[in-house]
């Protein structure tokens, strides 16, 4: 597991051994979102006086590296999730390979030469 700080001042994670997220990036990414605001959640509720008695929702922003195969100016319609981030305020935790590691946390929308 690599450990970084990128320019937001976030401490990136990332996990796994940076493998594809292959066919079964779906199930990757939910598990991964589920788990991770859950531990949000949780730490969350333990600090306040009066916990909710409802649900309690988060947002949890994510960033994905998605590769779309090209020919010239032609585009493959279908493309493959390489690398997926949750963010939070203080953590960017990545899965997969992500080739600019830790900045894929810091910027919105890039474009990169694969």
């Amino acid at each position: 597991m690599a450990k970084a700080t990128g320019k937001s001042g976030r401490k990136h994670i990332l996990k796994g051994k940076g493998k594809p997220l292959g066919k079964k990036w779906q199930k990757i990414i939910g598990d991964a979102v589920l788990k991770e605001s859950a531990k949000r959640v949780r730490a969350h509720v333990k600090t306040l006086d009066q916990p909710p008695s409802g649900d309690v929702v988060i947002r949890m922003p994510a960033t994905f590296l998605v590769r779309f195969p090209q020919k010239g100016k032609r585009i493959a319609k279908n493309g493959a999730v390489d690398c997926f981030c949750i963010i939070t305020k203080d953590d960017c935790i990545c899965y997969g390979p992500c080739p600019d590691f830790p900045d894929c946390c810091d910027e919105g929308p890039i474009f990169t030469k694969g």
